[in-house]
């Protein structure tokens, strides 16, 4: 997959995909707003965790992302802690 930052990571080396939420905090003058984004990340074969998209703002497109591609490259999901639920 090509990867900004001259980064690949080969297809054979991805074990699993899934989706992370993640809540930033942001302080304006009227107190702190909250806003959530979505992360697919995918856990190599050596155990790192690597996020491949970040900031998105649907859960259902993220989602729809992490099936996608793991139909493509034929990886079958497996629940991982942390992961936002289909």
């Amino acid at each position: 997959l090509p990867w900004p930052g001259n980064k690949k990571l080969f297809f054979i080396e991805l074990d699993q995909l899934y989706v992370r939420e993640r809540i930033e905090k942001r302080d304006g003058e009227n107190g702190p707003s909250y806003t959530t984004y979505h992360e697919v990340r995918v856990i190599c074969s050596e155990g790192e965790h690597v996020t491949l998209i970040k900031s998105l703002e649907s859960n259902e497109e993220a989602l729809y992302i992490e099936q996608k591609i793991e139909e493509y490259l034929g990886i079958k999901n497996v629940s991982v802690s942390g992961e936002v639920g289909r």
